[in-house]
């Protein structure tokens, strides 16, 4: 017996790709992997020689976790709950020292790693920047004013950078949109079919279109690209060891929501600026 064959009909392959991007289906689950797939540009570090590093620690430390996982008190050493896990990267530092470092599946501290919407804290930190910088008034400024597309849809009159920073923008979740922004190569295709619902500042709901309005905001307000504007102003001042990589669509605009891959050594850099209130060196 022959195996059956399944074959969509054209009428229907248009229908969908209506919906959400042919290259949703063929591409899968969002993945680890996705800076190999998708067009990126790069976040470039200082000099070699001058980054900032972390010491590591001469001494290994043993760590051990109250394990909660099974319903039970379970005392387990850290890298039995990473191993159960399947963590492919975990650092511990306390001032400024590593106190424990493992990675798996072959990657290492030269690996680049998904941000997915760790990104997100990323690109909040630009905005603020650029606010500082004068290329936004406050966060108060009305998003029409960079983003005049907008005021097509009903309910974008009230929006404001603060609404799209803290979610709570009033634009209900769509997975086609989620579906344009991430798998196509045009942004704008998503930014096209959102809509509002609750009026912007009344509830919260946590979504990938508000970062990337964010991000229009910012390439807009600052004239740059947002992976540039990075470099410019965290990443070289920071002295990360690495270069970064930001996916960019067809149009050369950066998903600000997502899709930054850069080493945990780096990320940990990132997370050291806010552990020093913004001060870094002096």
């Amino acid at each position: 017996m022959k195996p059956l064959k399944f074959i969509l009909p054209p009428a229907f392959l248009v229908c969908l790709s209506a919906c959400v991007p042919l290259r949703s289906i063929y591409l899968g689950a969002p993945s680890t992997q996705d800076y190999k797939r998708f067009s990126n540009e790069k976040v470039d570090c200082k000099a070699q020689g001058s980054s900032f590093s972390f010491e590591k620690s001469k001494e290994p430390k043993k760590f051990m976790i109250n394990d909660k996982t099974e319903r039970v008190n379970l005392f387990r050493t850290l890298t039995e709950v990473l191993e159960k896990h399947a963590s492919t990267a975990f650092l511990v530092i306390q001032n400024d020292e590593i106190l424990y470092e493992r990675y798996s599946d072959g990657n290492d501290f030269d690996t680049g790693f998904a941000s997915f919407s760790i990104a997100k804290s990323f690109t909040s930190a630009l905005i603020g920047v650029a606010i500082d910088e004068g290329f936004i008034k406050d966060e108060n400024q009305p998003v029409l004013d960079y983003i005049p597309e907008l005021s097509s849809k009903e309910g974008s009159e009230g929006l404001t950078i603060k609404h799209l920073l803290n979610h709570t923008s009033g634009i209900i979740f769509k997975l086609a949109v989620d579906a344009h922004i991430y798998y196509g190569k045009d942004v704008w295709k998503g930014i096209n079919k959102l809509e509002f619902g609750p009026e912007p500042g009344t509830k919260q709901r946590y979504a990938n279109i508000n970062t990337m309005l964010l991000g229009i905001v910012l390439e807009r307000a600052t004239g740059k690209p947002a992976y540039d504007y990075l470099t410019e102003k965290i990443w070289k001042p920071l002295g990360m060891e690495s270069d970064a990589i930001w996916s960019v669509d067809k149009n050369g605009i950066t998903k600000t929501y997502c899709c930054l891959t850069a080493t945990a050594r780096d990320y940990a850099r990132f997370g050291r600026l806010y552990l020093k209130n913004g001060l870094w060196e002096g």
